[in-house]
């Protein structure tokens, strides 16, 4: 019992392999249909203000340096239960915060009933839907900037 109950709050447990590998190739379609540049970031805690540490983890990563400060920053705390998301000045420009409202209302019924990559994706199909309308045409073909594989800290 405490073997799974490690394994599930351990952020390199998250997703299996595949699912990650499922993950990696949803971010890259992503990224090239919005212009927008993602990163998930799985660990054990965000805090007691998991919005205000995940802002510390946007600017901590450099994620504010892209070259059009279209970052998104999507942080797990696994031992928490809980998320954050954080986007730059590029990103809140055109959407605003009624997308992050839905997207997390999306992802928290997902992610209780046991969703995890799910909730991921659906949170990414939420966001494009929106993003892809926003975002100048010109930025989908900018390149990636940040990996597009899930940042995991066993901090």
């Amino acid at each position: 019992m405490l073997k799974h109950l490690i394994k599930l709050v351990s952020p390199g447990h998250f997703l299996t392999k595949s699912e990650t590998k499922i993950l990696m190739t949803r971010v890259a379609e992503f990224e090239n249909e919005t212009g927008c540049q993602l990163l998930f970031h799985f660990r054990r805690k965000l805090g007691v203000s998991p919005l205000e540490t995940n802002r510390e983890l946007f600017f901590k990563f450099k994620l504010n340096e892209t070259k059009h400060h279209n970052a998104i920053l999507v942080t797990l705390a696994l031992a928490e239960k809980k998320f954050a998301i954080w986007a730059d000045e590029g990103v809140i420009r055109k959407t605003g915060d009624k997308l992050w409202h839905e997207v997390s209302r999306a992802m928290s019924k997902s992610m209780s009933h046991g969703q995890h990559l799910g909730a991921l994706l659906e949170a990414m199909d939420i966001s494009q839907q929106v993003l892809a309308l926003e975002q100048p045409q010109d930025l989908r073909s900018e390149g990636n900037e940040l990996p597009n594989n899930p940042l995991i800290e066993d901090e």
